[in-house]
């Protein structure tokens, strides 16, 4: 969660990071960004970028900051994509291929790995059974 002057970080709706950064704000552009490249605002060497070891399933981004108890509200839920404030939300339930979808109605898709190309280092979708959410099992790259 980014306000002026402050980023916040959550992890499974908890509170992780909370400080201040001054690198201006945020807009709303056509800079391609990277899920998963953890930056210079969340780790010790700002000029290395790590990768996150992980599952991903959902990703949303909101044009306004968002409350911890508003994340913790809708974090086990699936959306609609057409809420108020949204801006990306890609569920990643497609299961193959290299791509996956913006369900805000954004068209702003999302790509696994570096290009539509298959290469032996991209993520691998897998099944996902959530504790949460729904029975039918999401994909998780």
């Amino acid at each position: 969660v980014y306000t002026t002057g402050n980023h916040k970080v959550y992890l499974n709706g908890e509170l992780i990071n909370d400080s201040s950064y001054l690198q201006g704000s945020l807009t709303i552009g056509s800079a391609l960004m990277r899920m998963g490249e953890i930056d210079h605002c969340c780790i010790i060497d700002p000029t290395s970028p790590q990768y996150y070891k992980g599952d991903m399933d959902e990703i949303r981004i909101w044009h306004a900051a968002r409350t911890q108890q508003e994340i913790q509200n809708t974090m086990s839920t699936q959306l609609s994509g057409s809420e108020s404030g949204l801006v990306y939300y890609a569920k990643m339930d497609e299961g193959t291929g290299q791509t996956f979808a913006d369900s805000s109605g954004g068209g702003n898709n999302g790509t696994i790995g570096h290009n539509t190309s298959v290469a032996n280092t991209d993520p691998v979708w897998i099944t996902y059974e959530p504790y949460d959410r729904n029975t039918q099992g999401d994909y998780v790259i």
